[in-house]
């Protein structure tokens, strides 16, 4: 099964790791978040009270380079009860992590940015140490081999626009 995926991300990656690739044909993905095959369904029972497992209280760190979207992801996130940290860009995240990676739960990086991309970031963060989730989030799309992103632990990958029930659902890693 094939999953969409954007370019940058395709690009930024050798072959040999990503697998088969090709162009995105027909209707555009839908927007909701989509686990990567083989990481375990982490998603609470609706009715379990807010917690650390369900999400809540969660120390963010957001790369994203669009204001307007990252302020309504910001906004959305501290709605949710998280904690937020945005980067402008790639490489602005980075410095953020150095040396602080204990200090963020989860990184929600966006593919497309300017001096360093999401998926290279997310490559450096995993070669660094960093253990928690990442999501990847994009408007642009390609097919890609799930296995792929799973190997470089990627958790979930986002089409935008986005609801923020699915980010909510992706922070769940459901």
């Amino acid at each position: 099964m094939q999953r969409r995926v954007p370019r940058a991300f395709l690009e930024s990656r050798p072959p040999a790791v990503l697998g088969a690739i090709t162009p995105a044909t027909g209707p555009a993905p839908s927007h909701r978040a989509r686990p990567v095959p083989g990481e375990a369904d982490t998603t609470p029972d609706a009715a379990a009270p807010a917690s650390k497992t369900c999400a809540a209280g969660l120390r963010v760190l957001l790369a994203e380079d669009d204001p307007m979207v990252a302020r309504s992801t910001v906004a959305v996130l501290r709605r949710l009860g998280h904690t937020v940290i945005h980067a402008l860009d790639g490489t602005s995240a980075w410095k953020s992590l150095q040396g602080r990676m204990h200090e963020f739960d989860v990184l929600l990086l966006d593919v497309v940015m300017p001096r360093m991309n999401g998926s290279d970031l997310a490559h450096r963060a995993r070669a660094a140490g960093f253990t928690g989730p990442i999501i990847l989030v994009s408007g642009l799309v390609m097919e890609i081999d799930p296995d792929a992103l799973a190997l470089l632990g990627i958790r979930t990958f986002m089409t935008k626009p986005f609801l923020p029930a699915d980010l909510d659902r992706a922070l769940r890693g459901g």
